[in-house]
């Protein structure tokens, strides 16, 4: 965890993050990791108002819609 083998986008997000916060989350459980990691995304979901996420399906390549219709699923 030397940082020595991290991209420049994730060095600049653990150097956001306190001390302690990269050994802390690696240690945890699997299950409680995903736990928090899911609280997060839940967190930010109730943020993002309707022309934001418009924004970023035009302008983040990661950002699509389903391309499974959901009742078929359900």
């Amino acid at each position: 965890m030397d940082g020595g083998e991290l991209t420049d986008s994730e060095r600049r997000v653990w150097a956001a993050m306190p001390a302690g916060t990269r050994a802390t989350l690696a240690g945890l459980p699997a299950t409680d990791l995903r736990t928090l990691l899911l609280t997060v995304a839940r967190d930010r979901a109730t943020t993002v108002r309707p022309p934001d996420l418009v924004r970023r399906w035009r302008e983040d390549r990661l950002v699509r819609p389903a391309r499974a219709d959901p009742r078929a699923l359900a």
